[in-house]
């Protein structure tokens, strides 16, 4: 037999935390624990079957989660730890989330690499961001080399430095090549790339 124990989540009105033996192994509705509720121990067979409410009720919050928009390995995962999903089943989930093609890193790659071209951003910035999610650096690079050329790096270097020209407008000409040269090189473009595009722009040259 085993101890079972079950805890009002934190934060909500409807979940618990199912312990079996001290050890949790995720979060049901009252609803789906109800012939659980008033029991000190489980045997085996009430464990699966508990088991089994689990990866249903987590899988069917994994579908909520990535309708919302595309997700990453990495994010789906941190999810069911939030959902307090032990790690065995975790990696259950996933295995059935990755085969189903529901989860996909290298099309949430692309997705998110066209997306951030879109709005300007430099490779550097991309790259950072796509690491924070859990992407692997190989998928990243083979992802940004697919869709960056010439025209594309061009055109995303030229809006950046007309932005950074119209922040910092209202200053003197000296002071302004150095506001927009900081502000590129944060944004992850090297300074080789854009100094004599921004003297151009700015009328005036350095050294």
């Amino acid at each position: 037999m085993m101890k079972i124990q079950l805890q009002n989540k934190f934060g909500t009105k409807y979940l618990y935390i199912v312990t079996i033996d001290n050890i949790n192994w995720g979060v049901l509705p009252l609803k789906l624990l109800k012939s659980f509720q008033y029991l000190e121990d489980i045997d085996e067979l009430q464990f699966e079957k508990l088991k089994m409410f689990i990866i249903d009720y987590s899988r069917e919050r994994v579908f909520k989660f990535i309708t919302i928009r595309e997700r990453s390995e990495y994010e789906t995962r941190q999810y069911l730890k939030k959902l307090m999903v032990h790690s065995t089943l975790v990696e259950e989930l996933l295995e059935f989330f990755i085969s189903k093609k529901f989860i996909s890193d290298s099309r949430y790659a692309e997705m998110y690499v066209i997306s951030l071209i879109d709005l300007g951003k430099s490779k550097i910035e991309i790259s950072h961001k796509l690491k924070a999610r859990g992407i692997p650096e190989t998928l990243i690079e083979k992802e940004i080399n697919k869709q960056y050329d010439r025209e594309v790096i061009s055109n995303i270097l030229n809006e950046n430095i007309d932005r950074a020209i119209r922040l910092n407008s209202h200053r003197p000409k000296q002071e302004q090549y150095d506001k927009c040269a900081s502000y590129l090189m944060r944004k992850g473009f090297k300074y080789y790339d854009f100094s004599d595009i921004l003297q151009r722009k700015l009328g005036i040259y350095r050294d």
